[in-house]
């Protein structure tokens, strides 16, 4: 099999994700979404006007500058995300409503938030994107123990009864990337968090309703660059009908022992 053989398709492929991207920066109207836009019409053009052979080159090319041109323009996409997003919250706070093209930036953050937290934080992400369909029942129920890893869960129920019900909270401080708390505030804060005998065995089980708020700032990253998120934004799309609220229950089955030892 010649290499073309696999590296075209792998470029095409690849390159579905980074125009899905740069269409959502223009949304926002960051330099980053024209500059990908062009760049990777640019490499799609020139591979098709030359042979398979050098299409081969020009496709991975194109991948790569269009990586580096982000890259380089970080700093400006999040000087500019930072502007539109306390454009918006005026507008709202003001009463005033959104067109469709901001309404798609904000839609398509809550994606793209999702897709890149997946890897760290798993639960969070996975909330954040069934937000986009309407839960059956308007609750969801998942199977995990995730939450008991969490230093204040664990001191929460340390020294607590069974068939109890306790509420958990974090500061909005610990949401910061990085922190140990915030796999778990991301996914959870606030919570209700209750200790059930079922059959002789001791039930643990994470109740959160998984809504945004009007308004609530979230420092998700301190450096090298300050990255600050307004839930309230997503909380005017859940008013438009945009995004669906529902309630979440992480469950985990297991021994008393097991979990507080």
């Amino acid at each position: 099999m010649k290499i073309s053989h696999i590296i075209i398709p792998l470029s095409v492929i690849i390159a579905l994700p980074c125009t899905a991207v740069s269409l959502w920066c223009v949304t926002f109207g960051f330099t980053a979404g024209y500059a990908g836009i062009a760049i990777i019409a640019c490499g799609a053009f020139g591979a098709f006007l030359r042979t398979r052979k050098n299409a081969a080159v020009i496709l991975p090319v194109t991948l790569v500058l269009w990586c580096a041109a982000n890259t380089a323009l970080l700093p400006l996409t999040i000087r500019s995300y930072n502007e539109a997003r306390d454009t918006y919250i005026r507008a709202i706070s003001s009463g005033g409503e959104l067109g469709f093209r901001e309404k798609c930036g904000i839609y398509g953050l809550n994606i793209v938030m999702s897709v890149c937290a997946y890897p760290f934080y798993p639960e969070a992400a996975k909330e954040s994107i069934l937000l986009m369909f309407p839960a059956d029942g308007g609750s969801r129920r998942f199977k995990s123990g995730f939450f008991l890893d969490s230093r204040v869960v664990r001191n929460t129920l340390r020294g607590k009864s069974r068939n109890c019900k306790l509420p958990v909270r974090w500061n909005l401080s610990e949401y910061a990337a990085g922190g140990h708390e915030a796999r778990y505030a991301l996914a959870l804060n606030p919570c209700e968090l209750r200790v059930e005998t079922v059959g002789g065995t001791i039930r643990y089980i994470a109740k959160v309703r998984v809504e945004y708020p009007d308004r609530a700032e979230a420092v998700l990253l301190r450096g090298p660059f300050e990255i600050r998120v307004e839930e309230g934004l997503f909380g005017y799309l859940q008013k438009r009908g945009w995004l669906h609220p529902y309630d979440a229950e992480w469950v985990y089955p297991d021994k008393q022992s097991h979990v507080l030892k």
